[in-house]
């Protein structure tokens, strides 16, 4: 690794213990550098690259050109099978409850009061739910 002319070099005194000498020599050695100074110039060029925020959000938008629209369609895959495992459970705990006629319609053919209820119940609901969150996070929609 050539140093650049444009950075100044100085001199400075520093105290490292055992461990952190014997690192900085492995690096030396590894990377065929010729001292340890350029070394220790190395390793902090590396961890401030690491460190610098545009690393994570040049790989969270590698991500999110990749897989964004996949995420997004699981998301919503998963908030839709979660709505439906609700009604369902609403319009079988009012059955139960209610253990009146015992006749089977599929909802294709029609929609039946219940589940009309249930369906309006669970969108409430949902509804009540994300408002709490907008006023917690103090975003209201009007």
């Amino acid at each position: 690794m050539k140093e650049s002319s444009v950075e100044e070099i100085r001199r400075k005194i520093l105290c490292l213990t055992d461990p952190d000498i014997e690192y900085i020599d492995r690096v030396k050695t590894e990377r065929g550098l010729p001292n340890a100074s350029m070394a220790l110039r190395e390793i902090i060029r590396e961890h401030e690259s690491m460190s610098s925020p545009s690393v994570a959000s040049s790989v969270w938008d590698e991500f999110e050109k990749r897989y964004g629209s996949k995420m997004t369609r699981i998301r919503l895959g998963v908030n839709t099978a979660d709505r439906n495992s609700k009604v369902i459970i609403k319009m079988l705990n009012s059955f139960f409850m209610e253990n009146g006629n015992v006749v089977w319609t599929s909802e294709k053919e029609t929609e039946s009061a219940y589940l009309a209820l249930a369906r309006q119940e669970l969108k409430d609901e949902i509804g009540y739910y994300k408002q709490l969150k907008d006023n917690r996070n103090g975003t209201e929609k009007e």
